[in-house]
């Protein structure tokens, strides 16, 4: 029997396990000297229910986009291995607050674009889990940014012949209010900037830190780009 999954071009792609799932997160987080302190998350989170276990006869389990989400937000979001249960139940429920999207462009077909915008299929009341695992789920199958969305902003006659713009994603963490933030955009052509749980800013623009209240205390912001998750997303394939 082989596990195996479909992607969305008709790929039959492997199944990732648990090492696989841990070397990736590790080595997109630059943590390959750390891989102990990984092993002891992956072993919390699956103590706790929230790593897949191995099925009865043996064999290590196939790891499913849930299970590289939690991994991932355990090791970026701890300070310490003790944390990893923590870290994962504070941050997968927070709804999202607020949404922010401008686009600097009429795109070619204003009616069509919107559904070609990453994340737009999701309900309005989701949690920042939702969100992670289909950031996780189009990087795995395809790429973020879908071509219809690529289209509408790249075929213009006004840049036929420029550079193409730069394409971005960040995953942001913040602490000690532990909020998050998922930015991704073209630069110069479209951004979109979801807010999940309590940010104080003047407005919701979060990528400009001017905008951040801190309120006296120490804010950390742990930022997560394009090719980290798109290297933890190749491994659940």
């Amino acid at each position: 029997m082989v596990n195996a999954l479909l992607s969305l071009n008709g790929q039959l792609l492997p199944m990732a396990k648990p090492g696989q799932l841990r070397k990736a997160v590790a080595e997109a987080l630059g943590l390959q000297d750390q891989l102990e302190s990984v092993d002891v998350h992956l072993r919390n989170l699956r103590e706790a229910g929230h790593i897949t276990k191995a099925k009865k006869g043996g064999g290590a389990a196939d790891m499913s986009p849930d299970d590289a989400l939690n991994l991932f937000l355990a090791v970026a979001g701890s300070d310490r291995v003790k944390d990893s249960v923590k870290t994962v139940e504070c941050f997968r429920p927070l709804p999202r607050t607020s949404i922010r999207m401008r686009s600097n462009e009429r795109p070619q077909h204003e009616s069509q674009w919107m559904a070609d915008i990453p994340l737009a299929n999701l309900p309005t009341h989701h949690a920042f889990s939702d969100a992670l695992r289909e950031v996780l789920i189009l990087l795995r199958d395809a790429d973020f940014f879908t071509p219809g969305l690529r289209d509408q902003f790249y075929r213009s006659e006004r840049h036929i012949h420029a550079t193409q713009p730069t394409e971005y994603l960040f995953v942001h963490l913040f602490f000690p209010t532990n909020a998050a933030a998922i930015m991704f955009g073209i630069r110069g052509r479209i951004e979109v900037e979801a807010v999940y749980g309590s940010l104080l800013s003047d407005g919701v623009q979060v990528w400009d830190l001017r905008r951040l209240q801190a309120e006296g205390q120490l804010l950390t912001i742990r930022a997560i780009d394009l090719k980290s998750l798109a290297a933890i997303a190749k491994a659940i394939a």
